[in-house]
């Protein structure tokens, strides 16, 4: 679980477009992505916005 929030957190500084992922488990989990996104907002980033 930390190496996915590290993806997300690095994807997230640099400003990426699309993160794909097929980690249903872990990233690409509505409620994770929930909660990603509160803590983007939270430190001033754009929140999340899931596809899946």
């Amino acid at each position: 679980m930390c190496a996915d929030a590290l993806h997300i957190a690095a994807a997230t500084v640099v400003q990426v477009d699309v993160l794909a992922s097929w980690n249903f488990r872990h990233m690409v989990n509505l409620r994770r992505i929930h909660a990603f996104s509160e803590v983007n907002q939270a430190m001033g980033h754009p929140r999340l916005i899931s596809v899946a």
